[in-house]
């Protein structure tokens, strides 16, 4: 007897916060949405004893089945979803970004150094930062000196470097 005076206390008071907050919202899309969601919060109180009644052991089945899953080793936390959804949503990111910086970066070196033809692949890492470049330049003298040509190299990877913001080392220069 208890419970059933417990469930109509839930609903009566359900009844009077809805019709209440029914009463302060203005009347547009915002007041309808309130509508729906407070109207299966009332179905779901009304429904609750039913539940009870039939008695479907969903507590209990839902634990058998974690249960199961954690013993298997297929479990994985929830972080590591986290990190996998996270990284997943970020690489069209990450490659608008890549494409960008390779464009900018392209025409960067081909007005600041005369080169009529510079290709560049920037690969970023999952987190943002940039893992390694790679430039491939064309220089309209054919007949360069070895040493002019290690001296064009130090200068390229140095301005690229200072350029993206990144250690030199990680700057890998082609010249043709």
């Amino acid at each position: 007897m208890a419970t059933w005076q417990e469930w109509l206390r839930l609903l009566i008071t359900l009844v009077i916060i809805i019709g209440f907050f029914d009463m302060l919202l203005p009347a547009n899309d915002l007041k309808k949405l309130a509508k729906l969601v407070a109207g299966l919060v009332l179905m779901l109180a009304v429904l609750q004893p039913v539940l009870a009644i039939v008695n479907l052991n969903w507590v209990s089945s839902l634990q058998h089945d974690m249960e199961s899953v954690v013993q298997s080793n297929s479990f994985q936390s929830w972080e590591d979803k986290a990190q996998q959804i996270s990284e997943a949503g970020l690489r069209p990111v990450l490659r608008t970004i890549e494409n960008n910086a390779e464009t900018q970066l392209e025409n960067y070196l081909k007005n600041s150094f005369q080169l009529p033809e510079a290709t560049v692949r920037i690969t970023l890492a999952a987190d943002g930062t940039i893992r390694w470049v790679r430039i491939n330049a064309y220089i309209a003298d054919q007949i360069v000196l070895a040493e002019e040509r290690q001296q064009l190299l130090t200068k390229l990877r140095q301005a690229v470097a200072d350029y993206l913001q990144v250690s030199a080392s990680i700057v890998q220069i082609t010249l043709n």
